[in-house]
């Protein structure tokens, strides 16, 4: 497993530069943070950007704001087909980290990015 961590002065576009290098570089990748609409416009940034590249990747987001019922389940759910996919990003909250099995995101090709 491989961990980055980004650090710099606020507005410095460390969230950006993480971002477009889970884009860069394939690999199975677990974004987290503390907000769900954090997440959508980090979902929605990468899906933007995979386009304007032509990229085909899949990037699933989950959280409670999605009206949707059992969170832990569902993360399971997307966690669960993980192991087929060559490039993919599961978005999910820093509470919900808690409750998730690590083991799709762990081998020594693939990267795990984590925003805070």
């Amino acid at each position: 497993m491989q961990v980055t961590i980004i650090s710099g002065a606020p507005g410095s576009q460390k969230s950006r530069t993480m971002l477009r290098g889970m884009l860069d570089q394939p690999g199975r990748y677990l974004l987290t943070a503390p907000r769900t609409a954090l997440l959508d416009e980090h979902a929605d940034f990468l899906g933007n950007e995979a386009r304007a590249r032509g990229m085909t990747i899949r990037i699933e987001v989950v959280h409670a704001d999605q009206g949707l019922p059992n969170v832990p389940r569902r993360i399971a759910d997307a966690c669960h087909g993980l192991p087929q996919e060559a490039h993919a990003i599961l978005l999910i909250t820093h509470e919900a980290l808690r409750s998730v099995d690590l083991s799709p995101f762990v081998d020594t090709e693939s990267p795990l990015a984590c925003a805070g």
